[in-house]
């Protein structure tokens, strides 16, 4: 990936302390190095056709976000295949992502 590259997220402490509420006791915290991009910014670094037949998209939870990250006006996918989790907020998410692609 490019280095011109940054992340997304302005506070990384916070960030962090946030997805502590979801471990559970058996979890231990991991750490590595990797930097947030947005869904545009991978197609940009990848020089990725404008056009774009099919996308599958499987982010464990992470849909909307990822979706948000997506300039619809700068890359057109034909067919979009969006795997959710279902979780307790899953029709919420749902619904969100649901309104997101169809406009």
């Amino acid at each position: 990936m490019s280095s011109s590259l940054s992340t997304d997220i302005d506070d990384l402490e916070s960030f962090k302390h946030s997805g502590k509420a979801f471990l559970n006791k058996f979890s231990r915290e991991l750490s590595f190095n990797a930097k947030a991009m947005t869904l545009t910014s991978v197609l940009d670094a990848s020089k990725s056709p404008d056009k774009i037949d099919f996308m599958s998209l499987d982010v464990e939870g992470a849909e909307l976000a990822v979706l948000s990250g997506l300039d619809f006006s700068k890359y057109k996918i034909k067919y979009i295949l969006v795997y959710c989790h279902a979780t307790r907020s899953f029709s919420k998410r749902k619904n969100e992502t649901s309104n997101l692609l169809l406009g």
